[in-house]
């Protein structure tokens, strides 16, 4: 495999149920993205997925996130496992939407909640699972009038329930609105162009800012310098490219904007305290 391949829906917005009778054989999976966000619920039996390097296994009333450019691989699912699973992309949403939608990419499918497992409370598993059966039902109706704009709403709705549980689980220092807006920014910004653009500066500059102020906002969002962000999304694709990809080094290394392989295997690792070649000894997936 020279490339992880990206699985893409037809439909922008897809809510499904699935139990153990409607996953894929196991034995035909490979690595693949995810061209869109994923959550998903287990309500019975347990399923295990590896996530970028992480191995993640589901139980009863968890809920787990699969952000849009994680490597997924479905490992095992026993043989009661149901569960319910959302996908949607991002310009789905709707324009106009509460300060707290606007930034979910940020709290809800950043590094620090995705592939995470949260337990939910009792009392919040039939709050969700009516509210996936209302958005099933609508998903399986287009011809209904507006299905479309009342899915993007439910799904509005299903976004601030799942901050609510994650900020009871997982508690996160309150940080005013113009900082995770603008890192918001800065964090869609080095999505679209880490893989070429290394410097703090390409990225104050196009958002209208100083490095040191880009700096400062970093910091308060996530406790890292705009840098570290920076090199921390290299590193992850760095990682994913050596585990479920044939690439050489030296094509990873130009691939992710390095001027020489030397300069990619110096900052590998310092990073990881690793070098390429042995990480990929390490953690490599078998049948690639």
């Amino acid at each position: 495999m020279t490339e992880i391949e990206y699985v893409q829906e037809d439909d922008p917005c897809v809510i499904r149920p699935f139990s153990a009778a409607t996953v894929p054989p196991l034995k035909d999976e490979v690595p693949h993205r995810h061209d869109f966000q994923t959550i998903m619920w287990t309500w019975t039996g347990s399923s295990t997925h590896l996530i970028d390097n992480q191995l993640i296994t589901s139980s009863p009333g968890t809920i787990h996130i699969i952000a849009r450019g994680q490597v997924h691989l479905f490992v095992a699912v026993s043989s009661d496992f149901t569960g319910h699973f959302v996908r949607f992309e991002d310009d789905f949403l709707p324009e106009v939407s509460a300060p707290a939608i606007k930034n979910y990419r940020q709290s809800l499918f950043s590094g620090r909640r995705s592939g995470q497992l949260l337990q939910m409370e009792q009392k919040e598993a039939p709050a969700y699972q009516t509210l996936l059966a209302e958005m099933e039902e609508e998903f399986s109706n287009p011809d209904l009038f507006a299905q479309q704009d009342t899915l993007r709403y439910f799904l509005c709705v299903l976004l601030l329930r799942l901050e609510r549980s994650f900020r009871r689980a997982m508690p996160q220092p309150e940080i005013p609105l113009s900082i995770t807006s603008s890192f918001q920014d800065f964090i869609s910004m080095v999505e679209d162009s880490f893989m070429s653009e290394h410097q703090v500066s390409y990225y104050a500059n196009a958002l209208y800012l100083t490095p040191g102020q880009l700096t400062s906002i970093s910091k308060q969002a996530v406790g890292k310098t705009a840098t570290q962000v920076i090199a921390d999304r290299v590193m992850v694709e760095a990682k994913r490219k050596l585990q479920f990809t044939n690439l050489t080094v030296k094509e990873i290394a130009f691939a992710l904007g390095y001027v020489s392989p030397f300069y990619f295997t110096q900052a590998f690792t310092r990073r990881s305290g690793m070098s390429p070649s042995e990480y990929r000894s390490q953690f490599r997936q078998p049948n690639l």
